[in-house]
Parts: C-alpha cells; sequence; structure tokens
C-alpha cells in the first residue's frame, strides 16, 4: 500500500486534511471515492446557514436537501436562519417527533419520498443536539418571490417567539444565541423568552434584538425592568450579554404594554404570578466581561442599575446610552467606574434628545481610574463637543487609550480630534467615521493648520482614518487640483501651506507599523467651513508624487511614505485621474508603490478599473494573482 493510500485509509488523517480546506474545496475532495463521502460529508454542515435569499444556495428548499440535512443533524455545531426559517425548523423537529412517537405506537410511517407533497413541507428533522451556536436575523428582502416553505399559518409574527423559544429549550447544548427581530407583544413574551434564557445551561454570549409592530410607534411602559428579566434569567456561565430594544417613540402609546397582544389575547392577570415563579439567578456574573446596558426610562435610579452592576464584577466592556436626565447621568458614571473596577473599553450612543450640561461620555471617562481605559467608541449626533473638557478626556487616558472611533453626525472641534493624535502614546486605531450624508460636507474634521502645532505622539498607528480641511487659497489655483507646471512655487501662503502639508506627510511616513491608512481631503472657504463637494474629487497635494526637481522644480512627497511598508489599504482622497494626479503620478511613481509597498492590498485609484492607466495595470501584475484592488469605494470604511 502506497503512503497516499495508508494517509486516505485514516479517518484521523482525512479529518486533519479536511480541516484545512476550504468548503467547496472539501465538497470536491469528498467526491474522489466513497470513503472520503462517508468521513467528511458531516464536516460539511457543521457551519450551516440555512435563509432564503437567492441566489445564495439553502439547504431547506430541496425535500432532499432537508433529508441530507436530518442524516447529519448531529455534526451542526454552527446554524444562521432567517425568520422566516424558524417556524419552518420548527415544524421539520415537531414532525420528527412525531414520527418517533408513531414508531414507538407500533405505527408504519410512510416513506417521505412518497409523502412530500407541495402541502406537506414539513420533513422530520431530529434536534441538533451538538448545536453551539444559533443565529437568527432578520434579512433584508431583495426580492419578491415568495418562500416556498413557509406555510401560510407563520406569515403572522404572533407565533414566531414561542417557535424560537423551543428551539432554545431543545439546544442544551448551546453557548452562543444571537437573536434579532423577534416581536414583542406583551409583558409575557418578555417572561416566555427569559424563561427560554434560563434554560440553556452553557450560554456564554447574548445578542438579542427586539422589535415593536410594525408602523406602530414603540413604547415599553418599563423597559429596564423587561431588560432586567432577562439579565437575571442568565446562567451564570455568560460572557457577552447585549439586549438591545428600539429607540422609544416620543409621542409612542403602549403599543407593548401588559395587556393584550396583536392577536387579541391578554395576559389574563397571569403574568404577575409567573413573573414570580420564573428562575431568577442569585450568583454573580462573575464570567461577564461584555455588557449593554438599556435605555433608562422615567423613575429608573442610580440603585437600579447598581443591582444590576454588583453582579458584574468582572466587567471589562460596557455598551451605554447617554442620558436625559442629569442626576441619573451622574449617578450612573458614578456607579459604573466603582462597581467594573476592570473596566477599559467602553462605547456610548446618544439618543434623540439633546442634553445640557456635562454628558455620560465626560462624567464616565473622569470618573475612571486614570490610563485605564483602553477603547472608546462613541457616536453622537446631538452633541456639539469643543472646548477643555473633551481634550481633558482623552489626556487623563493617554497611557492606555490604544483605540478611539467616532461616529460622528454632529459638530467635532479640530482642536479636539488634534487632542487625540497629540496625547495618546499608544493610539494603534483612530477612526473618525461620518455617514454618506456626510460624505460632501463633514462635520468633524481636522483643520490643517492644527495638524502642524504638535508631533503625533504615537507610532504605533495601524488604523487611521480621518478628514483634514485644507483652505482655498483666494486669488490662485488651487492646489489640490491643479495641473500647472509652476503651480507650487506661486506665493507666500501656498508655500506656507505646502510646509504645513509635507509636515503631515512626514507625520505619517513615521507610522511604520500603519496598515490601513484613510485620509479624505476638503476644501475650506475663508470661514473655515467646508464646501460642498465629495472627498473623492480632491486630492493632497504631492503627496503621491516623486516630484519633478530637475525639470520643471515641482515638489513631490511620496518618498516619505517608504516606512509604509505594512500598507494594506489606501483610501480616500487618493484618486489619480484628477487634474493634478494626471499630471503628476506615473511610471515613477507605480514603480516606486511596488517596490516599497509590498503588502498592498486596496488603493482607491480610480472610480472603476477599467479606467486605470497603464502603470497601474501594470502595478497591480506586480502582486500576487493580480489581487490589487484599484477601484474606489467611498463609503467601505476600514
Amino acid at each position: 500500500m502506497t503512503a497516499t493510500h495508508r494517509v486516505f485509509n485514516t479517518p484521523e488523517l482525512v479529518h486533519l486534511i479536511a480541516a484545512c480546506l476550504h468548503k467547496a474545496d472539501l465538497s470536491r475532495f469528498l467526491r474522489t471515492n466513497r470513503h472520503l463521502l462517508l468521513w467528511i460529508q458531516p464536516l460539511l454542515y457543521k457551519h450551516t446557514v440555512a435563509c432564503f435569499l437567492k441566489p445564495h444556495a439553502n439547504v431547506l428548499v430541496s425535500p432532499y436537501s432537508i433529508q441530507a440535512l436530518a442524516r447529519n443533524a448531529l455534526s451542526v455545531r454552527s446554524l444562521g436562519i432567517g425568520l422566516a426559517e424558524v417556524a419552518h425548523l420548527y415544524n421539520c423537529f415537531r414532525a420528527f417527533e412525531q414520527q418517533e412517537e408513531e414508531k414507538k405506537q407500533g405505527l408504519v410511517t410512510p416513506s417521505q419520498s412518497l409523502t412530500v407533497t407541495s402541502d406537506s413541507r414539513a420533513i422530520p428533522l431530529p434536534p441538533m443536539r451538538g448545536l453551539k451556536c444559533l443565529t437568527v436575523l432578520e434579512p433584508f428582502r431583495y426580492h419578491a418571490e415568495p418562500c416556498p416553505y413557509l406555510p401560510p399559518i407563520t406569515t403572522s409574527n404572533v407565533a414566531r417567539l414561542e417557535q424560537a423559544c423551543w428551539i432554545l429549550q431543545m439546544s442544551e447544548r448551546l453557548e452562543q444565541v444571537l437573536l434579532n427581530g423577534l416581536l414583542i407583544r406583551h409583558r409575557q413574551d418578555f417572561i416566555t423568552l427569559a424563561k427560554a434564557i434560563a434554560s440553556v445551561p452553557n450560554l456564554k454570549v447574548l445578542h438579542l434584538g427586539v422589535q415593536a409592530k410594525e408602523n406602530q410607534p414603540y413604547y415599553f411602559p418599563d423597559p429596564f425592568r423587561a431588560w432586567s428579566s432577562l439579565f437575571f434569567a442568565c446562567r451564570s456561565s455568560v460572557q457577552v450579554f447585549k439586549v438591545t430594544f428600539p429607540c422609544p417613540s416620543v409621542n409612542g402609546t403602549d403599543a407593548i404594554s401588559g395587556g393584550q397582544g396583536e392577536d387579541g389575547s391578554t395576559d389574563g392577570g397571569q403574568a404577575v404570578g409567573e413573573e414570580s415563579a420564573m428562575p431568577r439567578r442569585q450568583d454573580p456574573l462573575s464570567s461577564l466581561t461584555d455588557l449593554t446596558l438599556p435605555q433608562a426610562e422615567d423613575g429608573t435610579t442610580g440603585e437600579d442599575i447598581k443591582r444590576i452592576l454588583n453582579h458584574c464584577p468582572n466587567l471589562k466592556s460596557i455598551h451605554a446610552y447617554d442620558q436625559e436626565s442629569a442626576a441619573l447621568r451622574e449617578d450612573l458614571a458614578r456607579t459604573i467606574a466603582s462597581c467594573c473596577p476592570l473596566l477599559n473599553d467602553v462605547c456610548f450612543d446618544s439618543l434623540t434628545f439633546a442634553t445640557n450640561g456635562p454628558t455620560l461620555p465626560y462624567q464616565l471617562i473622569s470618573a475612571i481610574e486614570e490610563h485605564q481605559l483602553e477603547k472608546l467608541r462613541w457616536n453622537s449626533s446631538k452633541h456639539i463637543v469643543r472646548g477643555p473638557e473633551p481634550t481633558g478626556m482623552f489626556s487623563r487616558h493617554s497611557r492606555s487609550l490604544r483605540k478611539v472611533v467616532l461616529e460622528m453626525h454632529c459638530w467635532f472641534e479640530s482642536k479636539v480630534l488634534c487632542s487625540v493624535l497629540n496625547v495618546c502614546v499608544a493610539l494603534e486605531e483612530f477612526r473618525v467615521e461620518m455617514g454618506r450624508a456626510y460624505s460632501f460636507k463633514p462635520l468633524a474634521y481636522i483643520k490643517l493648520d492644527d495638524l502642524g502645532v504638535t508631533p503625533w505622539a504615537s507610532t504605533k498607528l495601524r488604523h487611521l482614518d480621518i478628514s483634514i480641511g485644507i483652505p482655498v487659497l483666494p486669488h490662485q489655483e488651487l492646489l489640490h487640483n491643479s495641473a500647472s507646471e509652476n503651480t507650487y512655487s506661486n506665493g507666500e501662503r501656498q508655500q506656507q501651506q505646502l510646509a504645513l502639508l509635507e509636515r503631515l506627510y512626514r507625520q505619517l511616513g513615521a507610522l511604520t507599523q500603519l496598515q490601513n491608512l484613510r485620509l479624505k481631503a476638503f476644501l475650506l472657504d475663508e470661514r473655515g467651513e467646508p464646501h460642498f463637494g465629495h472627498y473623492a474629487d480632491n486630492t493632497f497635494p504631492a503627496m503621491l508624487s516623486l516630484g519633478d526637481s530637475e525639470g520643471s522644480g515641482r515638489p513631490g512627497y511620496l518618498e516619505y511614505l517608504g516606512g509604509l511598508t505594512k500598507l494594506r489599504q489606501l483610501k480616500g482622497s487618493v484618486y489619480a485621474n484628477t487634474n493634478e494626479t494626471k499630471v503628476t503620478i506615473g511610471w515613477p511613481e507605480a514603480r516606486w508603490m511596488a517596490s516599497h509597498w509590498p503588502e498592498l492590498e486596496v488603493a482607491e485609484f480610480f472610480p472603476n478599473e477599467d479606467e486605470a492607466t497603464e502603470p497601474f495595470v501594470w502595478l497591480k501584475s506586480q502582486y500576487k494573482e493580480s489581487q490589487l484592488v484599484l477601484k474606489a469605494g467611498p463609503f467601505d470604511y476600514i
């Protein structure tokens, strides 16, 4: 027997080889002989995704594929489905139970090939006893074709929650549960869901997104109480707890209450009794490291939140919402800081109201021990961020902050953004993200004049995504799009601006660990306000050019970026087909990039790859299998 035969006749070695293969390669591998088919086929179902989104394959559409899934049900470890599949899987599981009951009673069960018709879609499917991760998402409906296996009775959302809870209760080995889009009708639904969560003994990760009835304002009379019922239902093994509610409607009514549901049912006065009988964990969640707090309503006090956080002694990451009440903000910040001494990762979201006085981010970050915070994510839409308070917020943790992500839909002072770069010595990732609406006129950007005041504190940056405002020089051709040879030598102010840009390029070149760079250039008028225009239409003057010192004297600063040998993505205002870059970027620059940026994967030089000029077509060919992407993705954040 040859060495090859010995390897492929040893199941343990075959499994080691199969574990290194992509799913498509694995499928081709097992079709080479029958032994491999028997040994490897279960591995194809280890991570199963079944969601009705054409043209993607779906194992639930065909009766034969469901039967194959049934044969390998014990091998499924991760299952991803949509809301429509919850009902279908429930029916298949119950059909299996009915079939097993009929076998016990000695009844003859017809063959599935004879019984499966257009009116009988539920094929017996045994429980997935080895399931460890369940994901239920509400998919985007981009096709109008009806789901072929969705029975008419389940088109209503009424039974979906109960069916999902039943699946949870029968999956005893679950460790990760991600449920999104489940409809909550009244308080009884929360009790049902809490009992299902309590029945999962090894749960480690819980992500739950609750939705209200469509086209009806959402208002839950006591969301904190509902959230708490789920929190105290979790077993002590939970490590991540993220339960979110829809944003409350200002003019909302009691659409979700303790009374009548959408099907006309009521709690019948039993909710209080069932809630008191519901299991309630007493031990602290010593394994919990990641928590998302709910949006507090009127009546929620600092003591209520303290009772929650007393169960989280080892919490390291928290996601909190700013509160309308100034007193509650102060209590919340003080309570979090005192109850969670290991906290080093915070995420903030603002609500639909504008707060007066210090906001929660300022108060909490000031309450945490100095130089303890490592990660900060702030999504704000209502606050104007300026002054010494936010600057001091970053200085307080300047030696520990490694990641700062600001999702800004509000005005953010340039000097405050600069302070992140100027004081955070351990910074590895700094991103100032903006939505599509602000790609033409940003609210959070750094002025070029502010960038050159202080050298950047960290040389460890790996991800950088910022917007920079460049003043327009009056009565002169614009630096950012001029093709004139002598443009770069006209005027004292223009030379001053070139000096500031050169300082910026030197700062970038010193970031030898940089992998992802996204620089967006916006032009500022005389008042310092950005012109309306997309950043992709602008460029950073001479940044990607080697210059022409012997001929026209045109400067170039590309050599300053020679230290970026780990650069993988270059995005933002880097088009190679603007009026300036058509003249200043060519063969010398393409050869230089191929030599100095060996790991480059994405460079947004053109709107479409078919517009690439000859030097960049050559540049693409210099990378492994021509994998370099030259096409721009203006809304693709790093």
